[in-house]
């Protein structure tokens, strides 16, 4: 997959467009390409019917999710 070259910073994080319903069949999944800074950090939300596939190149990542993002 290479990242379209439409940028875009939202959350914290700089987004190129990777794969998505608004350029290929998918309905329930988003795979971009992001980069984040070291000790960067993604504030809370919410993904709304689709899911989101990581794929982590470098570094490490800790996921925290649920009611109070406590798992």
């Amino acid at each position: 997959m290479r990242g379209g070259g439409n940028v875009r910073d939202w959350n914290n994080i700089r987004y190129r467009v990777g794969l998505s319903a608004k350029n290929v069949p998918a309905r329930k999944l988003s795979m971009n390409v992001a980069t984040i800074p070291p000790g960067g950090v993604a504030y809370a939300h919410i993904h709304v019917d689709f899911e989101v596939m990581l794929y982590i190149l470098q570094g490490r990542v800790r996921h925290e999710f649920g009611e109070g993002l406590k798992q």
